[in-house]
């Protein structure tokens, strides 16, 4: 949607643009060098030009465009000293550091817009736009997509009459969705907390431009528990509705023993002789704040209510945070798992979440041994990793089919239920389960010409041998000439190498054995960020070199019961159905991605026709020998060099 100016403009500009010209007009000119410094210096600025005057005064202190700058500065200082006795939005003695030259700039490109006349939704979006571009998330806080936060709104289903309370506020977007969803006529009840002095000011100006009425954003830390109660008066069990995506990050950790001693989660766990998990008297150094988060949600709760949480995967899969699901599965039941693609953050972060819905237990509520839970797997966020957009967004298919399950049994993607013990800490990420995937594979099992085998089987009857690689440390690279070889080393089912990290002989020898390399051997990629599944075979030429530990090497003992040999393991390994799997499959923590002994789980789709095995064998054995002797030919035809620049 447009805005237009008033007076001597004609032409329509979009106010997203405006706000970030204004923005970046100032980061170029003013004497404040730091961006979250600058940033805090411009939502004052905006708080006093769009907060500051009610209707009376506004014609009073209406920046005239036809004013000298002096005037202009003196009006807006007027309004600065009027906001500052006003409310707590200014701390004491603060001032504007803005420069004279920069607050001219932005009152003549901004006081002729008519705020009061705004459509809330373009303020909104011009907001969320300065947001989006200058918040850099160096405490763990970035922006939640406004997509992403009107899908869980949508699905927590806020009613009239609500307490809704976000203890990591942040921008406030979960906030102002939640008034969007309730139409703001519904009584209800907002509470915003953040501990950041700049996030708080610019959620509290962000609610009000919108005309959010019964809302308090609270500057505090949530995590001090004590405090909060006595001092904010921020009770336990007060809430129905609890909503938030707190910080994280492997650089921020809690280490106030003040604050970790009123949390379970504070404490070490260990697992007792009958496998469960138990919390000890050992309080911890430190935790991660995304934990403490969980815990603190539920304790905001009321019993019956409602919570999403935005967390790292590495929560979802990793074996020794098991003690956290324990804990929660005592406090809370699981209802729903969305599946965040990994472009949903970027390009603030390349960190992967997932979003976790919970209702809190009734006092004596049992504890159900098998859980249903429902699954959603994004795999379109409506923008690219660089923040650009795209039409494709699952986000609104997956509110719609969330909710279809409800009333039908219609499954896929974007919405589908799992049933999981609660006894154990099974994976819950729901690409792992992955309801498309696994209907295909049932085609193929119910297929007359297919076998469909683990790769786990085909290592126990011993027709695979998989081992993996070494790491030889970057004190060896370039001592020698003997290629060794990275993830980033194979592609299109063959191997470069890249001179700089060649390895003496001596470090060769080291590894050689322990490897074993062989002609026809298949080097697969298991770890890195998105090469998982690169695959290569190794020629006659290929075997005197060293892998890293990141690729498994594969080596196929032929004859065997299934016909296979690495021509068609080369070509099963490279099927759509395999692929999906190893995409299924790819666990990330944090920004790093591995499908780990997951590798094992895949069933591959052997042909049982021995006629049709040899047909792909020799097309793939072909296909490559052809290739091979045209490298060969181009190679004596521009030297030796011509492979490492290809």
């Amino acid at each position: 949607m447009k805005v237009k100016f008033f007076k001597n403009k004609n032409k329509v500009r979009d106010l997203r643009d405006v706000f970030k010209e204004a923005y970046y007009h100032i980061y170029t000119n003013d004497s404040i060098s730091r961006a979250d410094r600058l940033m805090s210096e411009f939502i004052k600025f905006l708080h006093c030009l769009l907060m500051g005057t009610t209707k009376s005064e506004y014609q009073q202190y209406k920046m005239d465009l036809s004013l000298e700058d002096k005037i202009l500065l003196k009006r807006f200082h007027i309004i600065f000293e009027k906001e500052k006795q006003k409310n707590t939005f200014f701390r004491d003695k603060e001032e504007i550091l803005l420069d004279d030259e920069s607050l001219i700039y932005l009152l003549r490109l901004l006081s002729d817009y008519n705020f009061d006349s705004i459509d809330l939704d373009v303020l909104a979006g011009a907001f969320e736009s300065l947001i989006n571009s200058s918040i850099r998330g160096d405490k763990g806080q970035f922006f939640t997509p406004r997509n992403l936060t009107k899908t869980i709104i949508d699905l927590l289903e806020p009613r009239k009459g609500d307490k809704i309370i976000d203890p990591a506020c942040g921008t406030g977007g979960f906030l102002v969705d939640t008034t969007r969803y309730l139409e703001k006529e519904s009584i209800f009840s907002l509470t915003g907390i953040d501990k950041d002095f700049d996030m708080y000011r610019l959620s509290h100006t962000y609610l009000e431009v919108l005309g959010v009425k019964d809302y308090k954003i609270i500057n505090f830390d949530s995590l001090d528990v004590n405090k909060l109660k006595k001092i904010k008066n921020i009770m336990d069990e007060s809430y129905d509705v609890v909503v938030t995506n707190p910080p994280f990050g492997t650089k921020i950790q809690v280490t106030k023993e003040n604050i970790l001693i009123n949390f379970e989660l504070g404490y070490k766990w260990k697992r007792n002789r009958d496998g469960k998990w138990e919390k000890t008297d050992k309080l911890l150094k430190k935790q991660h704040p995304q934990i403490l988060f969980i815990e603190r949600c539920l304790q905001l709760l009321k019993p019956d209510g409602k919570m999403a949480i935005i967390l790292p995967e590495g929560l979802f899969t990793s074996k020794k945070y098991g003690y956290i699901w324990s804990f929660i599965h005592t406090k809370a039941r699981v209802n729903l798992i969305i599946d965040c693609v990994r472009t949903t953050f970027q390009p603030s972060t390349d960190t992967k979440t997932n979003v976790l819905f919970l209702r809190k237990r009734r006092i004596n509520e049992e504890i159900e041994p098998i859980q249903e839970i429902k699954m959603s797997i994004a795999e379109y966020s409506g923008h690219d990793r660089r923040g650009r957009l795209i039409e494709k967004d699952d986000f609104p298919l997956i509110i719609k089919q969330i909710k279809s399950l409800n009333n039908d049994n219609k499954q896929n993607r974007c919405g589908f239920k799992v049933y999981l013990p609660v006894s154990k800490s099974p994976i819950l990420i729901p690409r792992y389960y992955d309801y498309e995937i696994n209907e295909e594979l049932n085609s193929y099992k119910n297929a007359d010409n297919i076998n469909l085998v683990s790769v786990k089987k085909l290592i126990k009857n011993k027709v695979l041998n998989v081992r993996k690689g070494d790491e030889v440390g970057s004190k060896a690279y370039g001592t020698g000439d003997i290629p060794f070889i990275r993830t980033s080393d194979i592609s299109n089912w063959e191997i470069t190498h890249n001179s700089t990290n060649a390895i003496s002989e001596e470090y060769y020898n080291e590894y050689a054995n322990k490897q074993n390399l062989k002609p026809l051997d298949i080097l697969f990629v298991n770890d890195g960020r998105y090469r998982i599944g690169k695959i290569c075979i190794l020629g006659v030429n290929d075997t005197n070199i060293v892998v890293q530990s990141h690729i498994k090497i594969i080596t196929v003992n032929t004859p065997n019961k299934y016909n296979l040999d690495s021509y068609i393991l080369l070509y099963l390994l490279s099927q759509p159905i395999v692929k999906k799997q190893i995409k299924s499959k790819t666990f990330i923590q944090s920004t790093i991605a591995s499908l780990g002994n997951r590798f094992s789980e895949l069933l591959l789709p052997i042909p049982k026709n021995d006629k049709e095995i040899m047909e792909i064998s020799n097309t793939i054995k072909n296909s490559i020998d052809l290739r091979n002797e045209s490298l060969e030919k181009m190679r004596g035809l521009m030297g030796q060099d011509f492979i490492e620049i290809i």
